[in-house]
């Protein structure tokens, strides 16, 4: 499917701040002004949507709202909508009676709202839900049931309450993967959305090739813990479908959440993926978006997979912070990877990897393409 359009804003940040941010390699702490405030004011209900009555004053539910009218949508077609909300259980302040205004009630608001054809979903698999949605966007695409989809999501609403000293959360209040100054992840706010089609247009240049969601079950040391094997089973079997190679890969957009356990296993996985399609010695390019951005839970996903379509865009690859690359930790990366420095160009073939990790077991990784002006359009 063809990226139609997309939409990315951190909390306190405009969506040219956040992709410029992302693409030149700089740090942008929205949760740290969340907690300082004060708060974003709560989005208008667009017009579209205001038929309904008790519509919710959840920020989550609002910027939804307010991504799926702004974000351009194909003419033609049965599109497909689907949802996903990161840290549902803070939003104990915004209670509403209405049926309205609960989340799983947001699919169908917006495909009336719209006048949408297609099916409707919420998806909750944690910080891999964005990527389990588009894995089965593509799979209802191909499989005839829709032509298009719009799949949107938010993280607006994280409680300082839900943060205190966890196992996870960095001491230093940063992310820092794949470093010799990882000590644990850090939450991050903001929303947005992609749309996606079947038909290419002419302004369309990334197109995802390949997608695979894959469950560790319980083969993991714990249920928090990542499994090495379901991430290796969905790198393989998205480049697969692809038909493409791991080894033509310009960079992989990692999870990356900054805690030790996490980053090493994420590593051991990309690595036996490396040995079983690479035959020669060049190294892979790591992107790391939660270094810049913070972790944003479910829409983590939607983070990762904006910054990647805006680099091939521009036909360049990851920039990570100059601190990260001055404290690189080449231990682990080293020989097949190193952080990007914004330095190697794309290749010619224009690919790049995306990768989703869920602590409820799924992950995702997502093959995307950048196609040449002069190819045909399909």
């Amino acid at each position: 499917m063809w990226i139609y359009d997309y939409s990315l804003n951190l909390e306190n940040y405009s969506q040219n701040e956040t992709i410029q941010a992302l693409r030149e390699g700089v740090k942008l702490d929205s949760f740290s002004k969340h907690l300082a405030g004060p708060k974003p004011p709560l989005p208008a209900v667009p017009k579209c949507f205001n038929k309904f009555t008790g519509i919710s004053t959840d920020i989550n539910f609002r910027s939804i709202l307010q991504t799926a009218a702004h974000l351009k949508l194909p003419k033609e077609g049965i599109t497909g909508v689907f949802i996903t909300v990161g840290n549902p259980q803070n939003a104990t302040t915004h209670k509403t009676t209405s049926r309205y205004g609960m989340y799983d009630m947001l699919p169908g608001i917006i495909s009336y709202g719209l006048n949408l054809k297609g099916l409707g979903i919420y998806t909750a698999s944690t910080c891999d839900s964005f990527g389990s949605a588009i894995t089965l966007a593509k799979a209802l695409n191909e499989g005839g049931y829709i032509d298009n989809a719009i799949i949107l999501a938010s993280n607006m609403e994280v409680g300082a309450e839900a943060f205190k000293a966890t196992s996870i959360l960095s001491e230093s209040q940063r992310c820092a993967p794949f470093t010799t100054l990882r000590n644990g992840s850090w939450p991050g706010l903001g929303y947005g959305g992609i749309t996606l089609s079947k038909q290419r247009t002419e302004k369309s240049k990334i197109q995802i090739v390949g997608a695979y969601t894959a469950n560790a079950g319980n083969d993991r040391a714990s249920f928090l813990a990542p499994s090495v094997q379901a991430q290796q089973t969905a790198i393989n079997s998205a480049w697969l479908k692809a038909g493409f190679p791991l080894k033509e890969a310009s960079f992989i957009e990692t999870h990356g959440t900054g805690t030790r356990i996490g980053d090493a296993l994420e590593i051991d996985a990309l690595r036996r993926c490396y040995h079983s399609s690479h035959s020669s010695k060049e190294k892979i390019v790591l992107g790391a978006s939660k270094e810049l951005t913070g972790h944003l839970d479910a829409a983590s996903g939607l983070v990762s997979l904006v910054r990647s379509i805006d680099l091939l865009k521009n036909q360049q690859t990851p920039s990570c912070s100059e601190e990260a690359i001055c404290h690189e930790d080449k231990e682990l990366l080293s020989p097949e990877f190193q952080l990007g420095d914004g330095t190697k160009h794309v290749k010619q073939n224009g690919l790049a990897g995306v990768t989703m990790i869920g602590i409820a077991g799924s992950t995702t990784h997502i093959v995307l393409k950048r196609e040449n002006e002069q190819s045909v359009l399909l």
